[in-house]
């Protein structure tokens, strides 16, 4: 059967309508924030379910397996087609991209009919689709992403409207506190810091749902507790280990056993909020989808935050928060550990029900006597179930890529500029880059060869922050080598503000080249790079 053009439209339509102007430029230039990213994952993740329901629907036993290339037949150019009229350009060249792109959908949407193919007739699961693989969706992304820059190009002037983009404002620490002051002090401080930068992170994935859940301030009032706990535990291990140090050694500290056994806590508190406001999102939508519109002048919006307050509560219960300090290694939560393996049928059930009692609560209540009005008549529950479950397999696709693919960078970023920002803003003792005479071992600042070999990835190179990663740990080393090599280290409070700049100013001269750091390359660093036999004499003045 051929594409559904009609019901894909609308999916592709509202992800650019959702667009503040911010978003817009970014999607033109190719770079897309992680927000409208997670977006773009949910939309595909759209199309891929509704297509494999299509394709069930028509598939008759006797035709055994459904094949990739019968898929793509059946597109044709649909799909550049359908991103082409949303933006309303139009699609004269066939575009590369676009092909790769049909192609993944079209593998993707044949692997999950047969896996529903497969399994037995009575089988519970027999509705459920596989969960699509991050590293697939990875690979849409890019493809989906490049599509739209080529489509882009054609557009005279067309802008989504402005909205505000709602940021975390963040408190400066007081530049007055010192190594010798109080623990409980500095305890409070680092707490504080460590709260903004996690909600400054957290938001950038949560800020596509919290324009369009009506009570999301609400929502995010009950994310403050859970913050606040978490940045406790964190900002304990944080000060106990830059005190023990003086100066400060930001490469020793990030590395430190002890810090990494708290990036579990911070890992689980991100994947719940993001979760909430994912589920809050959901919730919104099958109220503008069945209760709150024209048609039905009744939408009790009390009751609505009421039930709302009910689906937060039995999302609580279903994915706790970590209690209590969590090894080094071991699963950070069992719904988190199920979401990234993909073992989702139970979440899926739980998640699927939780929504459906919401519909029940909100369902109208039918009265009798003489002022009777009419009530919005509601689809059957079959469909209502069917609806359901497609939004909650969406949702698990996009947390199982988002914990692939995002939330160990998210982690590392709470903690390294928790760290930079305690000692660049003097609130916790000073800096320093370890000398190349007194590491015999060629150990360096920040992140080591060896860290980077052990945990980078083939998954996290496709990543903007994976690309990014070499190159910061390369103006690590050479910042280190020169300020030692130059004596000039004991006059700075905290040389991180310069790696930082140079490494901003590199990487916009690099971002568009086709380049590859591998973990070989990076064990080979100091034959690379001059500086390790030279001095400072070998940089320009």
């Amino acid at each position: 059967m051929n594409m559904d053009i009609n019901s894909i439209l609308p999916i592709v339509t509202s992800y650019f309508e959702g667009m503040i102007s911010e978003q817009w430029n970014l999607s033109k230039a190719g770079k897309p924030d992680v927000a409208t990213i997670t977006i773009l994952v949910e939309k595909l993740l759209e199309i891929v379910y509704l297509e494999t329901q299509s394709n069930l629907k028509d598939h008759v036993s006797t035709d055994g397996p459904v094949c990739q290339n019968s898929v793509i037949c059946s597109f044709g150019n649909t799909l550049p087609q359908i991103f082409a009229q949303a933006l309303d350009v139009p699609d004269e060249v066939k575009l590369v991209s676009s092909d790769k792109l049909t192609r993944l959908i079209a593998k993707e949407i044949a692997e999950c009919v047969n896996s529903v193919l497969s399994m037995s007739v009575d089988s519970v699961k027999e509705t459920i689709p596989r969960i699509t693989p991050p590293e697939r969706l990875q690979s849409m992304i890019q493809q989906a992403g490049q599509m739209i820059k080529e489509l882009m190009r054609n557009l005279k002037c067309k802008c989504a409207p402005c909205k505000s983009r709602k940021k975390v404002s963040q408190s400066s620490s007081s530049s007055s506190k010192t190594i010798s002051e109080d623990r409980e002090s500095l305890l409070s401080a680092t707490s504080k810091t460590v709260q903004e930068i996690i909600k400054d992170e957290v938001s950038q994935f949560t800020e596509c749902s919290s324009d369009e859940i009506s009570d999301y301030e609400q929502l995010e009032s009950g994310f403050t507790l859970e913050i606040k706990n978490v940045a406790d535990d964190v900002a304990e291990v944080i000060v106990d280990e830059i005190m023990s140090q003086n100066p400060v050694d930001l490469g020793t500290a990030q590395s430190s056993p002890s810090l990494k056994k708290v990036i579990g806590r911070i890992k689980t508190c991100a994947a719940k909020q993001f979760a909430q406001a994912s589920i809050s999102h959901l919730v919104e939508r099958l109220n503008i989808k069945y209760f709150d519109s024209p048609d039905n002048p009744a939408f009790d919006k009390v009751l609505s935050r009421q039930s709302m307050q009910s689906v937060m509560s039995d999302i609580d219960a279903l994915l706790p928060a970590v209690v209590g300090e969590i090894q080094q290694g071991q699963n950070v939560s069992q719904w988190i550990d199920d979401i990234f393996s993909g073992d989702t049928l139970e979440l899926t059930n739980e998640l699927k029900n939780i929504l459906s009692k919401h519909i029940d609560r909100m369902r109208p209540k039918i009265t009798s006597g003489p002022k009777r009005t009419s009530l919005m008549v509601l689809p059957p529950r079959a469909i209502l179930s069917a609806d359901i479950l497609g939004m909650v397999w969406c949702f698990l696709g996009v947390m199982r890529w988002w914990l692939h693919t995002q939330s160990e960078t998210l982690t590392s970023r709470v903690i390294t500029h928790t760290l930079e920002k305690a000692v660049s803003e003097g609130s916790i003792g000073g800096a320093s880059l370890p000398s190349d005479d007194s590491q015999g071992s060629g150990s360096e600042s920040e992140v080591t060869t060896s860290e980077f070999t052990e945990e980078y990835s083939e998954e996290q190179e496709s990543t903007e922050d994976g690309r990014k990663l070499p190159i910061r740990i390369i103006v690590m080393k050479l910042v280190s080598r020169i300020f030692n090599k130059a004596k000039v280290l004991d006059t700075l409070r905290s040389p991180n503000a310069i790696i930082e700049r140079l490494f901003e100013n590199i990487w916009v001269e690099i971002e568009d080249e086709d380049f590859e750091i591998t973990p070989k390359m990076m064990q080979r660093l100091d034959k690379q790079l001059p500086l390790a036999k030279g001095s400072a004499k070998a940089v320009p003045g």
